[in-house]
């Protein structure tokens, strides 16, 4: 969910590197939706344990964003 409503706007999910940079796994567009908000849905392959954040570009209204990181568990059988 992204809040105020960017609707349209193209958002990059990004996956933490060893060395601790960030790199573009996928994109999406953000939808509209009610009560304000843009939201979007992705599926990202991943094959161990990865920290990813969602980075939108500022614009002549509003300043660039970054989400709080999300650690993603894999847990292999």
């Amino acid at each position: 969910v992204v809040k105020p409503a960017r609707d349209g706007r193209k958002v990059l999910i990004q996956k933490r590197l060893r060395n601790g940079k960030y790199r573009t796994v996928a994109t999406a567009k953000l939808k509209h939706t009610s009560g304000g908000k843009s939201t979007f849905s992705v599926r990202v392959k991943v094959s161990s344990t990865a920290v990813l954040r969602v980075k939108i570009a500022g614009d002549s209204e509003r300043s660039a964003g970054v989400s709080k990181t999300k650690k993603i568990r894999v847990q292999h059988p």
